[in-house]
């Protein structure tokens, strides 16, 4: 009962931050129109580069064209949520704790880390959502056998990329608890999860993709619904999906309560 009450005050918190942030967005309309700008410029490049390869490949380390034009959609709605939910918010934290201002959220009357991670939100991020899962439709139209059992397991793997993104940057962002501004750092592993999240990480060489998982797992988080769209992902992989997400979530879980207890507060 105590954690049912818990998850519904958490949850009732979790909706009144983002009722106020959104209605606070929507006064600057003209976000929207330079935030859809910026979608299609990366999705034209995006585009235009497979185009490219495919002018002279029939497949990509065995990806076919249509396949990377989900992993596009995929990479674009996983953008649009950093973009919207993930950075502002890490963002705001490192600033509370340069401040003192973390006084402020140890003070309210909910956990400390759905407070940090959902407070902000940039809503016309959020239109590449839209536009990253029209990609990723029109690519897996021209993929055999994409059933409605592939869409609904798509859908369920774009939550837990999200959540295994979520946890890597939550516990990046912890460590502005016992370092310096780590502003600039978080935009360079989100710049390098850019790069590296276009592409699935099948089709580099097996240190590479190591490497890539390791220090900014937008790769993985790419890799795993667009897998279960297409029809490359074995039930096998999908559980071993799902535990991996549980394991980062707990881990940065972890992290936080532990980043938090070396605040000394703004007196400090």
């Amino acid at each position: 009962m105590a954690m049912r009450r818990s998850l519904t005050h958490g949850l009732s918190v979790w909706a009144a931050l983002w009722r106020v942030r959104g209605l606070h967005e929507l006064h600057y309309r003209a976000n929207l129109a330079l935030n859809l700008f910026q979608v299609l410029i990366d999705l034209t490049i995006g585009v235009v580069t497979i185009l490219l390869v495919f002018g002279n490949v029939d497949a990509l380390n065995g990806w076919t064209e249509p396949e990377l034009l989900v992993v596009l959609g995929t990479y674009t709605i996983l953008d649009s949520v950093i973009r919207a939910v993930v950075l502002p918010n890490m963002y705001a934290l490192v600033q509370d704790v340069q401040d003192g201002a973390f006084d402020n959220v140890l003070a309210m009357p909910a956990d400390e880390q759905l407070v940090v991670t959902t407070r902000e939100l940039s809503v016309w991020d959020l239109t590449g959502v839209l536009i990253g899962g029209a990609v990723a439709a029109f690519g897996a139209r021209d993929v055999a056998g994409v059933s409605p059992a592939h869409v609904a397991g798509y859908a369920v793997l774009v939550v837990t990329a999200f959540c295994i993104v979520y946890g890597f940057f939550v516990a990046v962002a912890s460590l502005t608890f016992r370092l310096v501004d780590l502003r600039d750092l978080l935009f360079r592993l989100f710049q390098a999860a850019s790069y590296s999240g276009r592409w699935p990480l099948g089709i580099y060489p097996n240190w590479l993709r190591v490497t890539l998982t390791a220090i900014v797992p937008i790769g993985l988080a790419v890799t795993i619904p667009s897998s279960a769209l297409v029809g490359r992902m074995t039930p096998t992989q999908l559980v071993l999906s799902l535990v991996v997400t549980a394991v980062v979530l707990i881990w940065s879980r972890w992290v936080f309560r532990r980043a938090i207890r070396s605040y000394s507060g703004a007196s400090a």
